[in-house]
C-alpha cells in the first residue's frame, strides 16, 4: 500500500513538473521566461492552423480553437502552479513557465479578438510582413509588460498565493494584445503600401 501510494507520488511529481515547466522548457538555465513565450507562440502557431494545413489568420477565421486552447492552458497552469508550489516548496520558481505560455496566448487572443471586432486595413501582403507584425511584435510586447511588470501586472505579481503566479502573465498578456491592436492600427495607417 506505501509502495503504491509513494509509486503514485511520484507520477504526479513528475506531471506536474513536466506540465509546470512546458515540457522541461522551464529548466534551460539562461532565460527561462523567454524560451518558456517562445514555446507559447509556438503552441499558438500549432492551434492556428486550418484543416487545409496551412496557417490562417485567426481574425479572418475561427477564435473557438485559439479560446479552448487559452481556456485548457490557463485551467492547466493554475492547477499545476499551486501543486507545484506544494511539491516543491517553491513560490513562483523561475523554471516554472506555463505561466508564460499563458500569458501569450491571452495576448494572441486579445489581439485577434480585437481585429476580428474592429478590424483594421490588414496590410498582409507576404510572410515577413506577417511574421513581424502578428508574431514577433505580440511576442515583444508581452515579453516587455512581464519584464516591466507595470500596474496592475505588479500587484498580481506581489500576491503571495499561487495564483499570482498566473494572474501577472495573464495581465501582461491582456495588456500586450491591446497594445499591439493599437500598434498595428498606427502601423497599417501610416506605412500601408498597396498589396
Amino acid at each position: 500500500m506505501f509502495l503504491t501510494i509513494m509509486y503514485f507520488s511520484n507520477i504526479t511529481k513528475t506531471i506536474v513538473n513536466l506540465l509546470a515547466t512546458c515540457f522541461y522548457v522551464g529548466k534551460i538555465p539562461v532565460a527561462p521566461g523567454t524560451f518558456g513565450s517562445i514555446a507559447g507562440v509556438i503552441m499558438v502557431l500549432l492551434f492556428s492552423y486550418n484543416s487545409y494545413g496551412s496557417i490562417y489568420l485567426p481574425f479572418e477565421g475561427n477564435l473557438k480553437p485559439l479560446i479552448f486552447a487559452t481556456l485548457k492552458i490557463t485551467i492547466i497552469g493554475f492547477l499545476c502552479c499551486r501543486k507545484y508550489e506544494q511539491i516543491f516548496k517553491i513560490h513562483d520558481d523561475k523554471r516554472v513557465v506555463i505561466d508564460e505560455v499563458a500569458g501569450v496566448f491571452f495576448t494572441f487572443l486579445i489581439l485577434f479578438y480585437m481585429l476580428a471586432t474592429w478590424p483594421i486595413a490588414n496590410n498582409v501582403c507576404n510572410d515577413t510582413y506577417w511574421a513581424i507584425n502578428y508574431l514577433l511584435v505580440p511576442f515583444i510586447a508581452f515579453r516587455f509588460f512581464d519584464i516591466i511588470k507595470p500596474w496592475p501586472v505588479s500587484w498580481a505579481d506581489n500576491l503571495k498565493h499561487s495564483a499570482g503566479v498566473m494572474l501577472d502573465d495573464i495581465i501582461a498578456g491582456i495588456l500586450a494584445g491591446i497594445v499591439c491592436y493599437f500598434y498595428l492600427m498606427a502601423f497599417d495607417s501610416l506605412f500601408w503600401v498597396g498589396c
